[in-house]
């Protein structure tokens, strides 16, 4: 109950929640949420409110996922010097979320406000371009998220995953080939996401 010397409990609760969610461990992650520890050190963090939106996400819950969007307004309005977080841990998956129901209006404002160097926005932005079936658009975005994140797997594996959709599988293996080289656990989420958002 109190963490382990060096690892305060709120800070391997985050990391056990983000390995049962890279492990697609859905249920696992959220009886792990439910029985987050809500005390003064770890309440109100980005973990805490961008995990239920994650876990949705994961299992292709898009209107949940986009019923998290007070999280990022709950957020901010407790950490108002802080709108970078919830810009780069919530707008990335409530886009996507929209571009997935076809909304893509929605989707373009909602990924508008974020910054230009956040590596996981960028792969967003390829990939409501690759739903809105802007390929040219897509390709774009994905070489930029590339760029931002050269040693990262995530965009190359996105990349992978739409040229399949595209039935490119050729294409579509040299990118997943390109994701493998890079980083062969990378679904494990403290090995990317944890340094990338």
């Amino acid at each position: 109950r109190n963490g382990a010397p060096g690892f305060p409990l709120g800070g391997l609760m985050n990391r056990v929640i983000m390995d049962q969610i890279g492990e697609h461990e859905l249920a696992a992650a959220r009886v792990s949420l439910s029985a987050f520890p809500q005390t003064a050190d770890v309440n109100f963090t980005m973990d805490l409110r961008s995990f239920p939106l994650e876990i949705d996400v994961a299992a292709g819950n898009w209107r949940d996922t986009l019923a998290h969007e007070g999280n990022m307004r709950t957020y901010l309005n407790a950490f108002p010097h802080n709108p970078h977080a919830a810009r780069t841990r919530i707008l990335p998956f409530l886009a996507l979320a929209h571009a997935r129901l076809g909304e893509f209006a929605a989707a373009e404002r909602a990924i508008a406000p974020t910054p230009a160097d956040c590596y996981p926005c960028l792969i967003a932005r390829a990939q409501i371009a690759e739903l809105a079936g802007q390929h040219a658009r897509a390709e774009y975005w994905f070489a930029k998220a590339d760029a931002a994140g050269p040693s990262l797997p995530l965009a190359p594996e996105a990349e992978g995953r739409a040229l399949l959709d595209r039935g490119q599988p050729d294409q579509a293996i040299a990118e997943f080939t390109v994701a493998n080289r890079r980083g062969p656990h990378f679904a494990d989420p403290l090995e990317v996401w944890g340094d990338a958002l």
